[in-house]
């Protein structure tokens, strides 16, 4: 008893001498961990492009002569599956940019081109509707927009801006080449990661068992094995999901008539695609282009969105997406901000699994906890019982 009450004294001493250590070397710690993910971006972006790449490949390799025994076809299953999984990607890439962005850039057009006249006539109407209000009357004679010094204000913007990155066009060129670099390096790491990743496991469980014990190894196995499966699930769930709502979404402005069918519901698509917030930035989007042709539809439009979110809320993600991210609408929400506020549009698709994980396994561990607890507890209850039977025999 008494070594493991030292032990116990040594683990705690241990413990406050790194904690005592972090803090007063807070800075330093930082500057290297912001080191380490500078140098190794490439290969971080790498495992993140060789994850997604795997999803849609185990799918192409069951299809691509899954049983046949023909030594050529076994040989060339994983190339060929990688070369068509890029190709995959790369053509839902294009698709996209291409049915979308000329939309958006005539429909703002659009909108810079007739705002002026509907603002002039928004506030004809006002004036002509409420002249004996005087407190309406003051604000629209106070309002005086010359739109051409606006937009020749914001052009002079974009001048100036573009003549300081000309001036520093040296800077932006290292800038980009290391970004092309940095992208090439990850896109080769993320090809050998997907063609050698049985080999990669099997060495990884090697270096496990040779200098781990039996219960760290099982429970880091546990754990990835968690990991693969939530995030595996959960971006095959929300890319399924995120077709069946575009789809619905296109059937839907169809039967209605609304306007630029396609090109919003492949927009509201791409955008479900984020956690919770997705759609509705698709759908103000969309709400802004049907608004240069009717305004009342833009309110049905309102309207039809809201209704389809409700129906993909509640009977199509948990169908499809299933119980792989079984977050509450609370943590849901907290990692998307949280990883959108510090990684982006990045973060918020890693942090949402990634705190999925980290919640069932504080979920099982807690389960664990409680019922060894309440074992403790009854057994303590049956000794305590046995204890009194002696007495009550006499």
């Amino acid at each position: 008893m008494k070594n493991i009450h030292y032990k116990s004294l040594i683990k705690i001493a241990v413990v406050a001498v790194i904690a005592c250590l972090a803090v007063i070397y807070f800075n330093t710690i930082i500057d290297l961990i912001s080191l380490f993910l500078n140098v190794s971006f490439p290969l971080i972006l790498g495992a993140i492009m060789a994850f997604i790449l795997d999803i849609p490949l185990r799918r192409l390799e069951s299809i691509y002569f899954p049983k046949s025994q023909n030594k050529w076809i076994k040989r060339t299953r994983r190339p060929v599956c990688i070369v068509l999984a890029f190709v995959v990607l790369a053509l839902i890439i294009l698709l996209i940019v291409w049915i979308v962005i000329p939309e958006m850039i005539s429909c703002f057009q659009f909108i810079a081109e007739a705002f002026p006249p509907l603002f002039e006539h928004a506030t004809q109407w006002l004036s002509g509707n409420f002249e004996n209000v005087p407190m309406i009357q003051n604000m629209l004679d106070t309002i005086n927009v010359d739109w051409d010094a606006l937009f020749s204000n914001i052009m002079s913007g974009f001048v100036s801006g573009a003549g300081g990155v000309f001036s520093s066009v040296f800077n932006t060129l290292i800038s980009i080449v290391n970004g092309v670099v940095q992208t090439f390096i990850a896109f080769i790491f993320a090809i050998y990661i997907v063609a050698n990743k049985e080999k990669l496991k099997r060495q990884a469980t090697h270096l496990m068992e040779a200098y781990m014990r039996p219960a760290w190894k099982n429970k880091i196995v546990s754990v990835l094995q968690l990991s693969n499966s939530t995030f595996s699930s959960y971006f095959a769930g929300q890319c399924i999901e995120a077709l069946i709502f575009g789809t619905l979404c296109f059937i839907g402005m169809q039967i209605f008539r609304f306007p630029y069918s396609l090109t919003i519901s492949i927009l509201i698509g791409v955008t479900a695609l984020i956690p919770l917030v997705g759609a509705f930035i698709g759908a103000a989007i969309g709400a802004v282009m049907i608004l240069t042709v009717s305004p009342l539809q833009m309110l049905f439009f309102l309207i039809f969105i809201i209704v389809l979110q409700q129906i993909e809320g509640n009977m199509i993600f948990p169908r499809v997406v299933g119980t792989a991210v079984s977050l509450p609408g609370l943590w849901t929400l907290a990692a998307v901000t949280l990883g959108g506020g510090l990684f982006g549009i990045l973060g918020i698709f890693i942090c949402v699994p990634a705190t999925s994980v980290l919640y069932q396994l504080v979920g099982t561990n807690m389960r664990k906890r409680l019922a060894s607890q309440k074992k403790e507890a009854s057994s303590s209850e049956t000794a305590s019982d046995d204890a009194k039977s002696p007495e009550e025999d006499t």
